[in-house]
């Protein structure tokens, strides 16, 4: 009976010179869905036909909803309904986005709301700003020592506070969405076909406004609709994304458009458009709520709301587009990538500049294994020039390449020297961080593989005095070859082809060989030549140096040279490590035991900040010894030769 009433009301408005209240009537009946499927053909044959008639002459009265406009500067004309059902739009679905960075330009997969907010990420970004401020503070204050800072706690360092979990502190606030000039806002929303019949979205689009900075290029300094947007010299400012979608009877879907803007600014996006028919378009403006005021008690009461500033989007000038890439010699790493504990493997690690401006400030962060970054060439009119790597921080998780400068579609390969002391299948992480020229606006690139870590060469050591020499020492090394996985061998066996040190007062040397086997026996395996799950023991002489070198290579057998790697550099870095780690378990020792019946009593805050005064300024040492004060910064090279 209701809807023979409404169809009779529409019909009787038609008559009396109201199509448009006749048109609105007839939405009611159509958007109801409660009818079947051929009854709601119906219901949109005769309403489309009822705006094809009202559109050969809207001189009637209209109301506020409806608006009479020109169909792409043709003489056609077309009728704009807000608020329109046809689709249902659900207003809290919506999300507003910006791509922070991808392996590619069309990649934004990887981009989505909540996907790259992971808790690895948020680690590494956190260490890299704890070995930024320990950098900071050793380079700047000289009672500052590296190990000491390495073990402080975030309050020592002035750091904020990270929780467990990915959580933030409860006064926390998430830091403000980063939109650039050249690159795409997304907005996702959900849609929904309330009728019984498949319904047809065309030019599928969003529309709002934009205004130009003082400082841009552009001279839009006044608000211009979008998405016919131009300004005075009649170039686009905005680029609207259109789609085409199907909705099936009673079907959702979300839809993700996008937006492009060209120039610096603010982008405000109302809402959406589409058409359902060559007459017939349609329109949604966003409404989202803004948070609750809790200031005052007017506010509690009025439940009065913030303004979402959601869908205001405060476009900054353009960035660089890194696009970071991993392979093993010319392919793609495997899944996973197979290496032995201890190995040292050589990655290729590509970055290419995907953007319109030159990339600079290239930082690495890994915490998962050791790594060297090593050096090529810089290119240009300079063919001396060289990118070097400089090692951030005291623990080598992070390197940066300060004299790398990527020119846009320009690219450079690295070598990457890693290795792993965790035995079992793990994920590598890397980060990284990179700026625009001026370093005023950084992004951050996070990039994940699996490997695998199995057993290889296991290595200890002892060290006896000489019976023969009192200023002389014996040093046993013991080999243990833990392969046991597959391999195309008849006799698996590995190889050691030479020992190196690296000391600035002692040398080593192998014994004299003792006299010559007969030639009527077979000569004995060398004991540098481990089989599977064998083990050897490898005994030199370590004498004082004179001659003023510090690296001392003994080689042991192998007619093919090795393979020349960064031995140095990882001698440095897991010399850090290893004094870190010590004297982390020393200060936990020392204050288990001397405030065990304390450590959970109350604390005053003149205690703390006098803790944390003495972590950032410890007291000098008498005893003098170089590797003692913590002068020299653990991964270099001068560490390894003053450490005791």
């Amino acid at each position: 009976v209701d809807d023979h009433i409404t169809g009779t009301l529409a019909k009787q408005l038609v008559g009396l010179a109201l199509p448009q209240q006749a048109i609105a009537l007839l939405l009611t009946r159509i958007g109801s869905g409660r009818h079947a499927k051929g009854q709601q053909l119906t219901l949109l044959a005769e309403f489309y036909d009822l705006v094809s008639e009202y559109l050969q002459d809207h001189s009637a009265v209209g109301i506020s909803n409806f608006h009479v406009m020109e169909s792409g500067g043709q003489s056609a004309k077309v009728l704009l309904i807000k608020a329109l059902v046809i689709p249902a739009i659900h207003d809290p679905s919506v999300v507003v986005f910006a791509p922070a960075n991808a392996l590619a330009l069309d990649d934004v997969a990887a981009s989505q709301p909540g996907r790259d907010k992971l808790d690895w990420k948020q680690q590494l970004e956190y260490l890299l700003m704890k070995e930024e401020r320990i950098e900071h503070v050793a380079t700047t204050s000289a009672q500052s020592s590296w190990l000491d800072l390495s073990v402080s706690s975030a309050a020592a360092l002035q750091l904020p506070l990270l929780l467990r979990g990915g959580k933030k502190h409860k006064h926390a606030t998430d830091p403000s969405p980063v939109y650039m000039v050249g690159e795409a806002v997304y907005v996702e929303f959900t849609v929904k076909n309330p009728l019984a019949v498949e319904v047809v979205l065309k030019q599928l689009h969003l529309f709002g406004s934009v205004q130009g900075s003082s400082n841009s290029s552009s001279s839009c300094s006044t608000s211009i609709d979008f998405p016919v947007s131009q300004d005075e010299m009649g170039t686009a400012v905005v680029t609207v994304d259109r789609q085409d979608i199907a909705l099936p009877p009673h079907a959702e879907a979300v839809v993700r458009l996008s937006v492009v803007p060209h120039d610096a600014g603010v982008v405000r996006i109302q809402g959406v458009r589409w058409a359902l028919n060559a007459h017939v378009h349609g329109e949604h403006t966003f409404d989202l709520p803004g948070m609750l005021l809790q200031d005052s008690l007017e506010s509690r009461a009025t439940r009065a709301r913030a303004p979402n500033t959601t869908l205001v989007c405060d476009i900054q000038p353009a960035m660089p587009w890194l696009g970071v890439s991993f392979t093993r010699d010319g392919n793609p790493l495997p899944t996973p990538l197979t290496c032995l504990e201890g190995e040292v493997l050589t990655l290729d690690l590509h970055v290419a500049n995907k953007g319109s401006y030159a990339l600079s400030h290239l930082t690495l962060v890994c915490s998962s294994w050791l790594y060297v970054v090593e050096g090529v060439a810089a290119g240009g009119d300079d063919d001396d020039a060289v990118v070097t790597s400089r090692v951030v921080g005291a623990s080598g998780h992070v390197t940066t390449l300060p004299t790398l400068t990527l020119n846009p579609n320009e690219s450079k390969s690295f070598k990457v020297h890693c290795s792993s002391r965790t035995l079992g299948p793990q994920q590598v992480r890397f980060l990284f961080r990179y700026a625009n020229a001026n370093n005023s606006t950084r992004r951050v690139v996070p990039v994940e593989f699996d490997i695998e870590v199995l057993k290889g060469l296991t290595v200890s050591h002892a060290i006896h005095p000489s019976y023969n020499d009192i200023t002389e020492y014996v040093l046993a090394l013991s080999i243990h070859n833990g392969r046991k996985d597959s391999t195309k061998e008849p006799v698996p066996s590995m190889t050691i082809q030479s020992v190196t040190s690296w000391s600035s007062s002692w040398k080593i040397q192998p014994f004299q060989n003792a006299s010559d086997v007969p030639s009527s026996l077979v000569p004995p395996r060398p004991a540098s030549v481990l089989q599977w799950q064998e083990s050897s023991t490898l005994y030199f002489r370590v004498s004082r140096r004179v001659d003023g070198d510090v690296a001392n290579t003994v080689r042991l057998g192998g007619e093919v040279s090795p393979v020349l790697f960064p031995c140095a550099e990882f001698l440095c870095l897991d010399h850090a490590a290893s004094r870190i780690t010590a004297l982390k378990q020393s200060k936990a020792l020392a204050t288990g035991g001397s405030t065990s019946s304390q450590s959970h009593a109350l604390r005053s805050i003149q205690s703390v900040r006098r803790e944390n005064q003495g972590h950032l300024h410890p007291p000098t040492k008498n005893h003098g010894e170089i590797a003692d004060s913590g002068r020299v910064k653990p991964t270099s090279r001068e560490a390894l030769l003053v450490s005791p």
